[in-house]
């Protein structure tokens, strides 16, 4: 195994992919340096944004094998991370503006709302708090048994 691909792999297994999305994932970057006849590591944006096109136009790719493709470029690095940004003066009604210091892309950012169902603003405190319930499970299996209780019984 490569020393890329061993990082990609195991930068994979730390956020806990399944063992199907590394496969995809690791044979997506694999078919993306065969069609350049280069290392993914030696290949940068713009060989990244001409096989989108090729993709696309070329080969007629579903919407879901081309996101598996970008995915997968993103998590080998082949696609700049976008990760690390700073906040832009700018104000947007309720939010601002993040610009990367990698490559100067700029993206709208949206201040919390604070809604317990929003991805974003309560997803975390939401994890938490299912390992918090997780964690007071006892170790054994459980079943959910809904049935009725007659009047005679129960006349509540």
């Amino acid at each position: 195994m490569t020393p890329l691909r061993q990082r990609m792999t195991e930068d994979m297994r730390v956020p806990n992919f399944s063992p199907v999305t590394i496969r995809l994932y690791i044979d997506a970057v694999a078919k993306f340096a065969k069609f350049f006849h280069k290392s993914p590591a030696l290949l940068g944006p713009d060989e990244v944004r001409a096989c989108q096109v090729y993709l696309i136009h070329e080969k007629k790719a579903s919407w879901s094998a081309f996101n598996i493709a970008v995915s997968a470029l993103r998590v080998s690095s082949a696609i700049p991370c976008h990760a690390r940004h700073r906040s832009l003066p700018h104000r947007l009604p309720g939010g601002h503006i993040d610009q990367c210091d990698c490559c100067g892309k700029e993206r709208n950012s949206y201040n919390s709302c604070r809604n317990r169902n929003c991805p974003k603003c309560q997803s975390l405190a939401k994890a938490q708090w299912l390992e918090a319930r997780m964690a007071e499970l006892l170790p054994t299996s459980y079943y959910h048994v809904v049935f009725t209780v007659p009047e005679e019984v129960a006349p509540w």
